[in-house]
């Protein structure tokens, strides 16, 4: 028997840390780690210890003999991999752990998703003298693995566990529903800290650019992602779900994500859809999905498993033109795990583009085809494509959604990088607007490389920030804080910031279970921040001088 890694993989390598005789690949150690979409475990070196299924934070490894039917295939996968590159079976090579301190350092993260935990577990790895203060603008924590992964994704929004034993660490403090930039400054921050890692992430979509984007019903992947996962700053979009074509470009995950929940989102009842969501595609027209892929397939943005998982769907055809295809062959100068998933998907394509079409619902796949300009009375109704098959056509469509990208926030006092919309940055270490090292100002995660990679893809990311960190520590370069970090609550409280700890948090946690528990859900999610907040100070004893609970509201 050997263990199979399977679809909701997210590349963070614990299994290959703990795999005694290195069967699991590619490692943080390989070159070309950085180009696989998922990891893989060698069947012929496996010793069936179960080491790496015990410590996968979203359930994505299984033995080969109870693998799930729709997750059979893995195997064969898995063992394929292989089969076409070598890995040493020795030695075995430590993951990268940060030089330790024994020195007290005080550091603020400004930012509680992936990123941003992965950078305090990093530093608290450092040594005991090291404390966090995790900050973030929402009542809640988790960013992107709250408001970004699927709703039917629930196996990948297990990785939250892992950051929950974090912020439970007796040296970090939490406080969420405080903006940096508006509540606080960067110099309130290092008042208290030695320094600030900023893990903000890329929470703005890209426009497209074309005629007629400004017509009500044209989003944002942002948008639309954080309407159906129940984001505050998106729960009021008004989706009109009346016209039975959508048209999505970009061809990448969040692409693949969005046609799914547009076509199937009225039965996501089982998850922790937002009810708005849920609610109003009940009813909905959409029958097909249009998904755009400006470059041919052999460049598909989409991973392999997130393509095959779209033909396990329920009531749905993948429709892929035969000619799209036609000596289309993978790119020849990838790496290894770039060319083998490339082969994956040509192959399924292939063979989607033969299947018989039985249903009436369909997400149809186009390749060198772009979004040209969007018309319409008072709202958009067709969608101008310009391909290279058919040249200029014209679809009739009722919603748009441009999955093209997300953009970082430019932070006040930081510089910012108009070009690659991040801050700019040396391995972590911020740059000014002159290109020199803004000692004490560090990023990590998408604000730091743009938005690449999956959730796992933050860790090396935050080692190498941490690691930047500490050595300027050990230089003596951070210049010590004027006050306490304490006080750093002192400072909110007198500003009458109603933030939220991690108590708070776990009231809001526990009400959205409880909610969820009563329908059959994982949970309901709250969307509104005023309510998040009155939640999370419920059962408290309110702060001396306060008349109410919504003295400590935040407005919407």
């Amino acid at each position: 028997m050997a263990y199979v890694i399977t679809r909701s993989c997210c590349s963070d390598a614990l299994c290959a840390a703990v795999c005694p005789v290195n069967c699991i690949h590619p490692t943080p150690n390989d070159p070309d780690f950085g180009h696989a979409e998922m990891l893989y475990i060698d069947p012929q070196r496996c010793i069936d210890c179960g080491a790496c299924a015990e410590v996968c934070p979203v359930d994505a490894i299984f033995a080969d003999d109870e693998l799930p039917p729709a997750e059979a295939v893995y195997a064969a996968i898995n063992a394929d991999y292989f089969g076409k590159a070598e890995h040493p079976a020795a030695p075995v090579v430590p993951p990268a752990t940060p030089t330790p301190t024994s020195e007290a350092l005080a550091v603020a993260v400004v930012g509680a998703g992936p990123s941003g935990f992965y950078a305090a577990a990093e530093l608290l790895d450092a040594g005991p003298e090291v404390t966090v203060t995790l900050i973030d603008r929402l009542p809640t924590p988790y960013g992107l693995a709250r408001a970004g992964v699927a709703p039917d994704h629930q196996d990948t929004k297990q990785i939250t566990t892992t950051f929950e034993a974090t912020a439970a660490h007796p040296r970090l403090n939490t406080y969420f529903n405080v903006e940096v930039g508006a509540d606080i400054s960067l110099d309130d921050l290092l008042a208290h800290h030695h320094a600030v890692v900023y893990a903000t992430g890329a929470p703005v979509g890209r426009q497209l650019g074309v005629p007629g984007e400004h017509l009500p019903g044209n989003f944002t992947a942002a948008e639309v992602v954080g309407w159906y996962n129940g984001h505050p700053d998106h729960a009021d979009l008004s989706v009109a779900a009346h016209h039975p074509t959508a048209v999505l470009v970009g061809n990448g995950n969040v692409a693949v994500d969005v046609a799914r929940v547009l076509l199937l989102g009225g039965r996501m009842g089982h998850t922790d859809i937002a009810d708005h969501t849920r609610n109003g595609l009940h009813n909905s027209r959409i029958r097909e999905v249009v998904v755009l892929g400006r470059r041919g397939p052999e460049h598909a943005a989409f991973s392999f498993s997130q393509l095959l998982a779209l033909t396990h769907l329920d009531g749905v055809d993948i429709v892929v033109d035969p000619a799209d295809l036609i000596d289309v062959v993978t790119p020849p100068d990838r790496p290894h795990p770039a060319a083998f998933a490339g082969e994956q998907k040509l192959a399924l394509l292939r063979e989607l583009a033969v299947r018989r079409r039985r249903h009436d619902r369909r997400i149809h796949l186009r390749f060198s085809a772009s979004l040209h300009a969007l018309s319409g009375s008072d709202r958009v109704e067709t969608a101008t494509i310009m391909s290279a098959a058919q040249g200029e056509s014209s679809l009739a469509a009722g919603i748009v959604v441009s999955c093209i990208g997300f953009d970082a926030r430019p932070i006040d006092g930081l510089a910012f990088d108009t070009g690659a919309q991040r801050i700019p940055n040396k391995g972590g270490r911020v740059l000014d607007s002159a290109g020199q090292v803004l000692t004490g100002h560090y990023v990590t995660g998408w604000v730091k490389r743009g938005p690449s990679g999956v959730i796992g893809t933050n860790t090396l990311c935050a080692a190498e920030t941490v690691a930047a960190l500490l050595d300027d520590h050990r230089q003596g370069l951070l210049r010590p804080p004027q006050d306490l970090p304490q006080s750093f609550a002192d400072t909110l409280h007198g500003r009458s910031i109603a933030h939220v700890d991690r108590g708070g948090w776990q009231r809001i946690d526990e009400y959205e279970r409880r909610a969820g528990r009563a329908s059959g859900r994982p949970r309901r999610k709250s969307v509104r921040r005023d309510e998040m907040v009155e939640i999370a100070y419920l059962q408290e004893e309110i702060r001396p001088g306060a008349q109410s609970v919504d003295q400590f509201r935040r407005n919407s």
